[in-house]
């Protein structure tokens, strides 16, 4: 049974005292990366009912019945999906498309608990229907789970009578401060588009063909390609755009000032949309652009930059794309929101602040000058939340694209010091209980060892993402009280190495200056050596225990 981070907990139990106090169709509201399939997982597996989770997209079915598979028996679960049809597990994930064919859905059987994910989408007739003769509905006797991130809707339809009422909800702000969740910054590029003469498309945003053809015919494609190259060069970017022709155009662009990129989009196959995935984590491009793939159910944990190419009003749909980018990764410090911004007319733009619960802004023309202080100054966050502006905020952008906007931190959270010890190990001190292990299984999930001073080994947990591995991880250093050991910006790191350190530095013959090298230099070195001693040993373990 996978260990369950509290505020996890917090939700399940939430779940189940809903159900039993007669709520037939409660909700929770957890941010991208806060693992929501892990807890509905948990409270199907707790309720011992048979379940059906109902998702809208092939990359959410495949994602929940792998995750699923971390809870529950993996032989338990069935998927319906197109040609897939496993009807009768105990637990099934299925298509909302497939399921509304009348005969596939009389294939299902009877459930005790119905849940919907990405359930913002279920006030479309589609869902509706099919939550009816599923028996969810008023008046109606099966149990639902609404469970979704983003529960406002751009169109304004109403969920409150779909779900009865939120009985949990976590936040981005929360599980950034908590450690759950990566570091934000943020940036704002001014740029020349305009967008007061672009209609909506009905749903309370713009009608894309029509954003396109103003980006397309404007310099935003060099400026978005410039704003890459010049705050996020070193970085693993994910770009949004509106349509194929934009995401052509910036793929286009940033090859040329340097950047290397490639562009995808729904109509784009499978094997080389993994492709182009696998080339972004192992390095060999340095940004994705997407159009209508990557908003939600994606996973690229190392993902360190947000590229908002798509302008959008949808408060929804910007959390949606800023979310890709949260998840954690062992040595990920931040995520990097670059907001390209221009002249909104009657829709209103969606920034950062909005990831705070900021409004949005009818003149995006100003950047954001600091959120490093925010949470001390409540004259900034109030400025921030009612989307005015303040000393100091103004960013230019000049003829031959000089961009001056700084790059400031939304939320100021210590991380811990990682050490990646090869392209799929990780490895973090964890004082007298010895060091942390992070490795990749030949199935593509990771383990979570303890590696201890006496060369024994402790499965802290198997089967896990990367994201999750890392927080198991640190809740293990923080419970252990070793948290100021491996806190990157402790003073202690910036003082010259003691003899102590010296003497082990020369005992595992590691190169060093011994006349500059620093506590936290030391520190850094030696857990590397020692993190790959403990890898080599963990994997010799592994190959005695196949062979016997």
């Amino acid at each position: 049974m996978i260990s369950l981070f509290p505020y996890q907990r917090q939700a399940v139990d939430a779940i189940h005292a809903a159900h039993r106090r007669g709520m037939k169709r409660p909700a929770i509201s957890a941010a991208t990366g806060a693992g929501k399939t892990i807890m509905f997982a948990t409270a199907i597996d707790e309720s011992q009912e048979r379940a059906l989770v109902i998702a809208h997209r092939k990359e959410l079915i495949d994602q929940a019945a792998q995750k699923i598979g971390f809870v529950i028996d993996p032989s338990e679960i069935g998927v319906v999906m197109a040609d897939r049809n496993q009807p009768r597990r105990p637990v099934v994930v299925a298509s909302i498309q497939t399921i509304a064919n009348p005969q596939r859905l009389g294939q299902l059987g009877q459930f005790g608990m119905v849940v919907i994910d990405e359930a913002h989408h279920a006030a479309s007739p589609t869902y509706r229907k099919v939550l009816a003769a599923l028996g969810v509905g008023p008046q109606l006797p099966t149990k639902a789970l609404g469970v979704s991130a983003t529960w406002d809707r751009a169109d304004n339809k109403g969920l409150d009578d779909v779900f009865e009422d939120i009985v949990f909800e976590v936040g981005i702000e929360q599980l950034i401060a908590s450690g759950h969740l990566a570091d934000v910054r943020a940036i704002a590029i001014e740029t020349t588009l305009n967008v007061t003469g672009v209609p909506g498309n009905g749903d309370g945003d713009f009608n894309t063909e029509a954003l396109s053809r103003e980006i397309v015919e404007s310099d935003y494609a060099d400026t978005l390609a410039n704003a890459v190259r010049d705050h996020a060069f070193d970085r693993t970017s994910l770009v949004f755009a509106p349509n194929v022709r934009t995401a052509e155009l910036f793929a286009a662009a940033l090859n040329q000032v340097g950047v290397t990129a490639t562009w995808v989009s729904g109509e784009t196959p499978k094997t080389e949309r993994e492709q182009a995935i696998a080339d972004l984590a192992a390095g060999r491009i340095k940004a994705i652009v997407n159009c209508a793939v990557f908003t939600e159910g994606t996973d690229i944990p190392k993902v360190d930059a947000i590229v908002m190419g798509r302008p959008t009003a949808s408060r929804a749909l910007y959390q949606q794309m800023a979310g890709r980018g949260l998840r954690n990764y062992p040595g990920k410090t931040n995520c990097l929101i670059i907001d390209l911004v221009g002249v909104a007319g009657r829709l209103e733009l969606q920034t950062a602040a909005s990831l705070l619960g900021g409004k949005p802004r009818k003149d995006a023309t100003t950047s954001i000058a600091s959120f490093r202080d925010l949470i001390d100054d409540d004259e900034a966050m109030e400025r921030l939340l009612e989307g005015r502006s303040g000393p100091d905020v103004k960013g230019e952008l000049g003829q031959e694209f000089t961009q001056t906007a700084r790059e400031i931190a939304l939320i100021d959270r210590t991380r811990m010091a990682w050490t990646q010890i090869d392209i799929s190990s990780f490895s973090l001190p964890a004082g007298s209980e010895g060091q942390i292990i992070i490795d990749e299984q030949t199935d593509g999930t990771y383990r979570v060892t303890r590696y201890g001073i006496d060369r024994s080994r402790e499965e802290l947990a198997v089967g896990l993402d990367i994201g999750y591995a890392q927080g198991v991880a640190e809740s293990f250093v923080r419970q252990a009280g070793s948290g100021a050991l491996v806190n990157p910006n402790a003073k202690w790191r910036r003082v010259p190495a003691t003899p102590k350190q010296i003497e082990t530095l020369l005992k595992l013959r590691i190169p060093h200056d011994p006349e500059t090298v620093t506590k936290g230099e030391a520190s850094d070195l030696i857990s590397e050596k020692l993190g790959k001693q403990a890898i080599r040993q963990i994997k010799q373990g592994d190959r005695y225990a196949r062979a016997s």
